[in-house]
């Protein structure tokens, strides 16, 4: 039996990252082939959410020159122990590194950064879904708005399980329920962490390997 994704929608863009068969199911080795995941509410689209997948290695260091400035003060080596100590003692369950002093790594806005980035976007596939989470009728009421995110992000974190092989993953605007998901990814080197919020700090440690660390709240 093949991998069982909770959502279809990104099931079919992993199928089409991987050039599969849409009749036949993914297989975990086939899912380790994917190195780049980007996942979470999108600003193109209202109440929707979007997945970016590439199986091309990301630019080493990564750098996507199309965003601000989250990768000029990215978090890199001891800084990403440090930044983690300190805030290990603040909150973790909502990780921003404003206002951590770090040095400026002038090279994310290299012309080598922008040729990598722009080269590699022409290997990413994407796709999204409305998925009302906001837009639920009122008649519904904030508690079943309040059911439905929940049940959307545990869904979407099980299936982030899936990656396995991912160098880099982005997250935007998920709830998380700790850090022990990254634990099984042993080839993840860069993670980005936009509004992403967790409701426990277990196994926040795995995060000490990393080689770049982008985390911030709007």
């Amino acid at each position: 039996m093949g991998v069982q994704f909770e959502n279809k929608w990104l099931e079919d863009v992993a199928k089409k990252a991987l050039n599969w068969p849409a009749e036949e199911d993914l297989t975990q080795e086939a899912l380790e082939k994917i190195k780049y995941v980007k996942i979470g509410r999108s600003n193109r689209f209202n109440n929707g959410y979007e997945v970016e997948l590439s199986t091309e290695i990301p630019p080493e260091p990564f750098a996507d020159t199309d965003g601000g400035d989250e990768w000029v003060y990215c978090l890199r080596g001891k800084n990403i122990e440090a930044f983690l100590n300190q805030e290990r003692r603040n909150n973790l369950l909502n990780p921003s590194m404003f206002g951590f002093d770090d040095e400026e790594y002038n090279e994310a806005h290299s012309d080598e950064a922008q040729a990598a980035w722009e080269n590699y976007k022409t290997h990413i596939v994407s796709g999204f879904d409305f998925l009302e989470v906001i837009a639920l009728s009122q008649a519904e009421g904030m508690d079943a708005t309040d059911r439905r995110a929940e049940r959307l992000f545990y869904e979407l974190y099980r299936d982030i399980l899936h990656f396995t092989g991912v160098q880099v993953l982005r997250i935007t605007e998920l709830v998380m329920p700790d850090y022990r998901v990254f634990q099984e990814m042993k080839q993840l080197r860069v993670l980005e962490l936009v509004e992403a919020h967790f409701t426990s700090d277990e196994g926040y440690e795995c995060l000490k390997d990393l080689q770049q660390l982008a985390c911030w709240l709007d």
